[in-house]
């Protein structure tokens, strides 16, 4: 907002109204919670049906590194809203 500020014209103020910052943060966490539970499940239904513990892990280590794969992109300018 400190760039935009210096673009507006002589005499034109902003200010933030409604900051929906808190809301989109909860939402995300929500998200990877949501995710780790879904990763337990399909990890331990994989393993009762094929009782083998190398396919329960296949589940797990793949969303894994999907999930760094997604927290890299913030580091990189790459917003989670625009997911």
């Amino acid at each position: 907002m400190e760039r935009a500020e210096k673009e507006l014209p002589g005499g034109v103020a902003h200010d933030i109204i409604f900051d929906t910052t808190p809301f989109i943060r909860e939402s995300v966490n929500e998200v990877y919670k949501t995710l780790g539970y879904a990763v337990i499940l399909v990890a331990l239904v994989v393993l009762v049906f094929l009782q083998n513990w190398r396919s329960a892990l296949i589940p797990l280590l793949a969303v894994r590194s999907d999930h760094r794969h997604l927290r890299g992109h913030g580091h990189s300018g790459f917003q989670h809203q625009h997911l």
